[in-house]
């Protein structure tokens, strides 16, 4: 089997891997135990890298603008370019069906894998909104420190568009218990996911890929929040007040998955974070 190229935005960090988006993808390979090897992109260079190796753009604008983003695979195996986590998850899990499943659980019927696909398309979109929402105020001035100088110009121009503010005035602060409340609604969105595996807990067979005590098979939805957690403390550090707080959110729910994780952590066999 030739080895896949996966596509990942560098950073100046010491193994460069950050992004909780190419992170999904990452923790997906190593699970998979396939063989690829990282082509690291700038920011401002992703699109020209989807005309490279002829990919779809990952969505459209309301006017028709393409938007690229990665991560993004190149499968030399069936000359085949995949945007998208969630899509490239599912590609894999077809198309190499002898690897661990994430997505495709192999023994459900149609209408079974159908409603698994569903759920966790549902998770990732629900995760994304109530725990990530509000996140990205205390990491955005962050990642703009890791990035390399070229990107920086880039991303705070992009950002503070989006943002329509200086990132410095995105960050909370500690005056008037700003920080507090804003923190407050980031523990909040977790413990609502939290609630969400404690019912698969309850619910679901563990041969289905459910949490069960956190002694379970791994589906996508674990890499999704694991990512999450990875980017976390990439970009904040594990000396950080926040990664030290989520550390003990949830009865340690989110400690056990991030220990799990380790495993398929490496970055092209050479280093680990």
């Amino acid at each position: 089997m030739k080895p896949l190229t996966f596509y990942d935005l560098t950073s100046r960090l010491r193994t460069k891997a950050w992004s909780s988006n190419a992170w999904k993808t990452r923790y997906t390979l190593n699970y998979k135990q396939l063989p690829y090897k990282t082509e690291w992109v700038q920011m401002e260079s992703i699109a020209a890298v989807y005309q490279q190796i002829g990919a779809e753009p990952t969505q459209y604008k309301r006017d028709g603008t393409p938007v690229y983003t990665l991560p993004v695979i190149f499968d030399p195996n069936t000359n085949r370019a995949i945007s998208d986590s969630l899509q490239i998850t599912n590609y894999l899990d077809k198309q190499y069906p002898d690897t661990p499943p994430l997505i495709q659980f192999p023994g459900l019927g149609p209408h079974h894998q159908a409603r698994e696909a569903m759920l966790q398309a549902a998770f990732v979109d629900s995760f994304g909104t109530h725990a990530m929402g509000s996140l990205w105020q205390f990491m955005l001035l962050r990642m703009h420190h890791i990035l390399h100088d070229e990107t920086r110009i880039y991303f705070r121009m992009t950002r503070e568009a989006m943002f329509k503010r200086p990132l410095e005035q995105v960050v909370p602060k500690r005056e008037n218990g700003q920080w507090e409340r804003e923190w407050s609604k980031v523990k909040k969105g977790f413990e609502m996911v939290d609630g969400w595996f404690r019912l698969g807990d309850s619910e679901r067979d563990p041969g289905e890929g459910a949490v069960k005590g956190m002694d379970y098979q791994l589906s996508y939805v674990h890499l999704v929040v694991g990512s999450s957690l990875k980017f976390i403390k990439a970009v904040a550090g594990e000396d950080s007040q926040e990664w030290r707080d989520i550390m003990t959110w949830s009865g340690g729910r989110w400690k056990r998955l991030s220990d799990q994780l380790v495993a398929y952590e490496y970055v092209d066999d050479t280093a680990r974070l």
